[in-house]
């Protein structure tokens, strides 16, 4: 529907009492006509594809309810300050340019506002300082997830809220970020373990702490950072899967491999470390063969990472499992593990860099205590100018194989799983 065929005549079709209705009409702009109902209370122009809000939004002067969410809004005239007695806006999943202006943190009576993914997503915004005006606010979110995951902060001084509730909320930084967090909202760790003090920080970790079991528990929760408190714990355990960490491919181009070493190195300090699981998208790893305590590692879903560090000193590891990386030659140390019993080698090799042969897994025979071998490669000859894969094999040892050739022809051996 254009906005022009909204008119004076008929847009009294789309109202019921104070509330006007043009959720869904395929609306551009406002339609002018609207501004010939100024006692409208409630306004619903959700699902369209308006692309601004003009400065004639001012007029609407009654205005109790507004819901902008699902547009293409870019910008927002700041006559929007002029709806004195708007108490519940929705902005959600929109693109404003700049981010939320100061203009709407004037709505000083607003009680409930959604500002989810309202936000130009390849921008990292500074949320205006005037938000602490709003001291009648009982509900708000401020979640960026629009693609489930998210490789930053929208804000750089604001935390992400994906919903907070009170009688009146306090819109201090930090203050919503442990309210939310206290409502069970996990959006904000990231911004507390930067910005946040000894006390708050340590209230965060203490939530993903199993004492008992001396195990750091992050699977699935935004974290880019690992604040310095966490070396105050005794930990044996750290599950780091599915926390963006790493900043993966979104992140290609605008972050150093020396500064996710960095990032990377605090784990190199937990030197009671049993077991680690690290799948989060890193670029690059410090180098943790200090951990000799390790048990367990798994380095899985870290695309990007072309090098590893010398696995020679981890003299306990009993299961090495290695997946999908850009591996530019065999890690050092992995044959002089005596102690392994389950050993994996999945897609790790970058095969126009670097031509790892079957040949290369000769060592594997003495592995005496090796009860499963998995290997997933790409070998650049035939299979049949190849040691049969079992032959490499100590006995007993389960294994599973999976091959692709890029000789003669691009094709691949299926999974197959034998007890030598």
């Amino acid at each position: 529907m254009k906005s022009t065929s909204i008119t004076k005549k008929n847009i009294k079709t789309f109202l019921k009492g104070n509330k006007l209705n043009l959720k869904g009409k395929g609306l551009t702009q406002l339609p002018p006509a609207i501004f010939s109902l100024p006692e409208i209370t409630i306004l619903d122009l959700s699902d369209n594809r308006l692309k601004s809000i003009p400065a004639r939004i001012g007029d609407l002067a009654k205005l109790k309810k507004l819901n902008l969410s699902n547009n293409l809004i870019t910008t927002i005239d700041d006559n929007i300050a002029k709806l004195t007695k708007l108490e519940d806006l929705n902005l959600e999943s929109n693109g404003l340019e700049n981010g939320p202006s100061a203009a709407l943190f004037e709505l000083r009576e607003l009680r409930k506002l959604n500002l989810t993914n309202c936000e130009d997503i390849d921008k990292i915004h500074f949320l205006p300082e005037n938000i602490t005006n709003l001291k009648k606010l009982k509900h708000f979110k401020l979640n960026y997830s629009r693609w489930g995951t998210r490789s930053n902060d929208s804000y750089s001084n604001y935390s992400q809220i994906e919903e907070v509730k009170g009688n009146t909320l306090n819109m201090s930084p930090l203050i919503i970020a442990e309210t939310a967090f206290d409502q069970e909202d996990l959006s904000p760790v990231t911004y507390i373990f930067k910005h946040g003090d000894e006390r708050l920080i340590k209230k965060v970790l203490n939530h993903f702490y199993d004492a008992k079991k001396k195990f750091f528990d992050f699977k699935g929760v935004y974290i880019e950072v690992l604040p310095k408190e966490i070396l105050s714990y005794d930990i044996v355990e750290l599950n780091m899967t599915d926390t963006n960490f790493g900043r993966g491919s979104n992140e290609l181009g605008k972050i150093s491999r020396s500064e996710e070493i960095q990032k990377t190195n605090i784990i190199a300090q937990m030197k009671k470390l049993e077991v680690l699981v690290l799948d989060c998208d890193l670029f690059a790893i410090a180098d943790l063969s200090i951990l000799s305590s390790l048990r367990k590692l798994f380095i899985v879903g870290n695309y990007y990472i072309t090098e590893l560090f010398d696995f020679s000193s981890l003299q306990n590891l009993e299961e090495l499992v290695l997946e999908n990386m850009q591996l530019e030659k065999m890690p050092k140390g992995i044959f002089n593990l005596k102690k392994l019993k389950r050993l994996s080698i999945i897609k790790v090799f970058n095969t126009n860099k670097t031509q790892i042969k079957l040949d290369d897994f000769k060592r594997i025979k003495d592995f005496t205590n090796l009860d499963f071998f998995e290997l997933q490669m790409t070998l650049h000859k035939a299979r049949s100018r190849h040691e049969p894969f079992e032959d490499i094999l100590p006995t007993g040892c389960e294994s599973k194989s999976y091959f692709y050739y890029r000789e003669p022809e691009n094709y691949s051996c299926p999974i197959h799983t034998k007890k030598k």
